[in-house]
């Protein structure tokens, strides 16, 4: 089951719709998200905004753990937009697909 939650954006007090999937027999645990500014797309310049667990975000930025032990759930082409904002599809154009 799939459901659309809110979530609101500290920084510019606007919220966020993002998508969430639910199953039964899942407990709820309550999660501290922190709605995270990317940097601009060097290519395309879009920013994107990827809300993540607060204390997920602590250990990568505060902590200085390294954002693929701290973000395994999340993808390759993810974790660079949370690096440096380069979509994969805008990657491929500014240097080609090495796949």
């Amino acid at each position: 089951m799939v459901g659309k939650v809110w979530v609101q954006d500290l920084k510019t007090d606007e919220y966020l719709r993002i998508e969430t999937s639910f199953h039964p027999g899942d407990k709820y645990i309550p999660v501290e998200l922190y709605v995270y500014h990317c940097p601009p797309c060097m290519y395309c310049a879009k920013a994107d905004l990827f809300p993540l667990p607060s204390d997920l975000v602590d250990q990568w930025l505060d902590d200085g753990k390294f954002i693929q032990d701290v973000f395994p759930m999340l993808s390759k082409d993810e974790r660079e937009i949370l690096i440096s904002g380069t979509h994969s599809e805008c990657w491929n154009k500014m240097f080609g697909d090495d796949e």
